[in-house]
């Protein structure tokens, strides 16, 4: 910065001196020169750290540019304000200033000449327009011309001459010793850097290497110690059922216990390897929550009463009795809590409290409570209660046993159930144990267990329009509809593509946004054309209506953004499923009105009947090429006699294959009733000899035989992969004999038969003409409360009863309708109503709640009117059938 300040001051210097020289020369005072001197002088005054210091460099460098060109005007103007031509003196103030500026100056080639073209331009005018008297030169035109040339060659060299020094002294002076140590620095952090990623490349190769070991190494271990208890826990089961002395039936039910334990701690492992690995899996279903909590009491209402403990049950009446979660998963941390009620109890009362919390329109929140009065926890055992192989007491001296595996593999099922667990104790005053899970209202579950439904299905996004996508995926959240993003064409087919290997039986939608992305819709068009996205259900989003070449196709649905999900479901059931869709003729409208004559239900299922019976035909003809032998394969000696007794102690013949080579050839030359296929086997193994079985079929148009997996393997994946090889069902190892019972019988094709002939000389006794003539079944479906029936048993008046006590309430809301004009609560309302009526076969009025939902999210205000009021008298109408139902039944 000092050495700038000097250059600056040199040049100012420079300005004074010239300014004096022409006063001496003119002998006269010049306003110009003066001028010129004072605008360098600004200059150098920019450099004291005063002025300097509020400036930032950019305007450095306009002033390092702009004031010698500014000087260099002033400097021309005194060329032709002086009265006479002193041609020396102006030569040698012009080759002063051009000195001053390639030496001082510090410019660029380009700012250079702008600095001093000005003076050199004006002095070259002026010998050449004065007269050549008054100049004293010879030849004044070629004068100037050398001083052109001079300067120029001058400016030239002198620059290009500090160029070279310039980079010379860059290629050959050393860096200050700070700045090299920061360059080394700075060379090492990119080594490091460098080095780090490289060692995170090996951690993550190598920790995925150790993951899928220790996976295999549960898996293996899993197996190795499932194929021992197989021999042990089925003959136990067996031997128990015998005659047995008190001594005898004692030892044998230590011996079970003491294996049932081993195995549900085998399982705990399990559940957790597979919590750590973040593959825990949710599947849900259609639940039936007192169901659950009645057989979780059931089991362990025993273990209560040996150590004198009293049972207190509270359910909620007001639990929607048909909701949709995973029933396994709920039994489990149910199950889980409860135990542990009971281990830490001596004495008064467990109390299991279901509640209630919230309801909302498509999901109710319920709140699990199991309080004891046992041990109790202090505070500050509580935090890691939930923590894996931890207990309250980890002391050696502790009373009670356990892996601690329990709550956390709870809590982290409670989570993957969008829920929460937790704890309130005290020590020595009891526990109170809580989680909450939301589970989804059923909508129509119990019409047909084989629908499709919102739950049933998966979304992937393929997210071109970020702020349209984030409403859809919202929508779709709210829905409850798992969801997945993709950026891409490619990526999204790959998803796809994963989506089909899980065999789920989910459909999956998939999302594009048409007036964003058209390319990409043509693309799967094509795609659709022949025939490779015929499971995939594609929804366009788009502003119009209509698009050329897409409504061609089922699969394909052009919908706006904001329309309902199960809308845009219901319209590809109805294209793609027309027969499984119940829709209400339009004439129906008009019946409101005017109760017209009922048409009756034997002509409503007159088509499914006749399709029933066709089924039934084609069986009965198979039957006759079906041995009633069951063939069993296994290879191991102690799990083959072990099967041999279950199956012999439930009744059905079978053969025996040591192999899956042995099993394929019997296979070709018996047709089988059933198959029961060990999967891990030498020679052949059970999945090869499944495909080898099916192919077999194909070629020789062959009846399908039921092949059941039988395997030790119980690890995440097991099933999928014995589904993919072409079994039906899947059993893990130790055989339960109950399971295995109830699992022959629904694969065996005897005995469909045998429960298709029972069905149809019990079932017309049940629901007779008079009943069925008496009912409307526009307003009640009769059938659709059998189905429902057939699993509620006598609660499904209590579910009549629901009906009538909430669906008042709910239409008096749209009955404000009119003056309150809400589309949103109109909608939200609907919707339940038309779901709650679903559920119990009001498909008269839940036909006018779709209607009234549907006009609701169009903003029509008169269809929404009209339709309150048919929906209003067609819940009369079916309260009255209701009723019927209730007095005749």
């Amino acid at each position: 910065m000092i050495h700038l300040k000097n250059k600056k001051l040199l040049l100012f210097i420079l300005s004074v001196l010239m300014m004096f020289l022409g006063i001496a020369e003119t002998q006269q005072f010049t306003v110009s020169l003066l001028c010129f001197s004072l605008i360098m002088s600004a200059g150098w005054l920019y450099t004291l750290p005063p002025i300097h210091s509020r400036f930032d460099e950019v305007v450095e460098a306009q002033v390092s540019r702009y004031v010698p060109i500014l000087a260099s005007l002033v400097l021309a103007v005194f060329f032709w304000l002086t009265e006479d031509s002193l041609t020396a003196l102006f030569l040698t103030l012009l080759l002063s200033w051009v000195a001053g500026i390639l030496l001082l100056a510090d410019l660029d080639l380009e700012a250079s000449a702008a600095a001093t073209g000005a003076p050199v331009i004006s002095l070259i005018a002026l010998i050449i327009l004065q007269p050549v008297e008054q100049l004293n030169l010879s030849s004044p035109i070629l004068f100037a011309l050398l001083v052109v040339v001079i300067i120029a060659f001058l400016l030239t060299a002198i620059k290009f001459f500090t160029r070279q020094q310039e980079a010379l002294k860059k290629t050959t002076d050393p860096l200050p010793s700070s700045l090299a140590k920061q360059v080394k620095k700075t060379e090492d952090a990119k080594a490091e850097v460098r080095d780090l990623k490289e060692d995170i490349k090996n951690l993550q190769v190598d920790l995925s290497a150790a993951e899928m070991a220790k996976m295999e190494f549960l898996a293996t271990m899993s197996h190795e110690i499932r194929t021992p208890l197989n021999g042990i826990v089925p003959l136990i089961d067996i031997v128990m059922d015998t005659e047995l002395n008190d001594f005898q039936r004692d030892y044998l039910t230590t011996a079970h216990t003491s294996a049932t334990q081993m195995q549900k701690l085998i399982d705990d492992l399990l559940d957790y390897s597979k919590v750590e690995a973040g593959k825990l899996t949710i599947e849900m279903t259609g639940i039936k929550l007192k169901k659950v909590v009645d057989e979780v009491i059931d089991n362990l209402k025993p273990s209560a009463e040996r150590k004198g403990l009293a049972f207190k049950i509270k359910f909620d009446d007001q639990i929607n009795p048909l909701l949709r979660g995973d029933p396994i998963r709920i039994r489990q941390v149910l199950t889980n809590i409860i135990s542990n009620a009971i281990k830490f109890s001596d004495h008064g009362r467990i109390e299991v409290v279901i509640k209630k919390v919230k309801n909302f329109s498509t999901s109710e929140l319920i709140r699990f409570s199991v309080k004891d009065q046992g041990i109790g926890i202090s505070e500050n055992q509580t935090e890691k209660l939930f923590n894996a192989f931890t207990q309250a007491d980890n002391s050696s001296t502790r009373k009670f046993g356990g892996t601690g595996l329990g709550l956390a593999i709870s809590k982290k099922i409670v989570e993957l159930l969008k829920g929460q667990i937790g704890v309130e104790s005290k020590q020595n005053v009891g526990s109170n144990f809580w989680f909450e899970i939301p589970f989804s209202k059923s909508a129509g579950s119990g019409l047909n267990s084989e629908g499709t439904e919102v739950h049933q299905h998966q979304a992937i996004l393929l997210n071109t329009n970020p702020a349209l996508f984030k409403q859809i995926q919202n929508n779709l959240e709210q829905a409850q509809l798992p969801v997945q993003t993709s950026l891409n064409y490619q990526h999204a087919l790959s998803r796809v593509q994963a989506a089909r290997g899980i065999q789920d039986g989910k459909t999956t939608l998939l999302f594009i946004d048409f007036d964003t992305n058209a390319k990409t819709l043509r693309q799967l068009m094509l795609l659709v054309e022949k025939g490779e996205l015929d499971d995939v259900w594609i929804c366009a989003v788009s502003k119009n209506e209509h698009i050329a070449g897409v409504k061609q196709y089922k699969n394909i649905q052009i919908i706006p953004a904001d329309k309902d999900i199960e809308l845009i479901l219901g319209e590809f059931e109805r294209r793609l499923y027309p027969e499984k869709v119940m829709e209400l003729d339009e004439s129906q409208d008009d019946e409101v009105a005017n109760d017209s004559e009922p048409t009756t239900e034997s002509d409503q299922e007159q088509p499914e009947e006749s399709e029933t019976t066709g089924k039934t035909s084609s069986e009965a003809v198979n039957l006759k090429d079906i041995s009633e032998t069951i063939l069993l394969v296994e290879d191991n000696e102690v799990n083959l006699k072990v099967a041999q007794k279950l199956i012999d102690y439930i009744g059905f013949p079978f053969d025996v294959a040591e192999n899956g080579m042995v099993a394929l050839n019997k296979a070709k030359k018996t047709r089988y009733r059933l198959i029961l296929m060990d999967c891990q086997m030498p020679v052949m193994d059970g999945y090869f000899c499944t495909k080898r079985i099916r192919k077999y079929e194909a070629n020789h148009n062959l009846n399908h035989t039921p092949i059941i997996a039988m395997t030790a393997n119980a690890m995440l994946g097991d099933k999928e992969k014995c589904l993919d090889a072409g079994m039906d069902d899947y059993m893990s190892k130790p055989l339960n004999r109950y399971v295995l019972e109830k699992t022959l019988k629904k694969w065996d094709p005897f005995e469909s038969k045998k429960a298709t002939q029972k069905t149809a000389a019990e079932t017309k006794p049940t629901v007779d003409l008079k009943h069925v003539a008496a009912i409307n079944p526009k307003w009640l479906n009769v059938k659709a409360l059998a189905e429902i029936k057939t699993f509620m048993g006598e609660e499904t008046h209590s579910l009549l009863d629901l009906f009538q006590q909430e669906s008042p309430e709910m239409l008096e809301k749209l009955r404000s309708f009119g003056e309150t004009k809400d589309f949103s609560e109109a909608q939200q309302v609907a919707h339940t109503l038309k779901s709650t009526g679903a559920n119990i076969g009001a498909i008269g009025f839940s036909h006018f709640c779709k209607k009234i939902e549907q006009a609701a999210m169009e903003e029509n205000l008169s269809e929404v009117t009209v339709n309150i009021e048919k929906a209003r008298k067609a819940y009369i109408l079916t309260v009255n059938e209701i009723k019927k139902y209730i007095s005749e039944s």
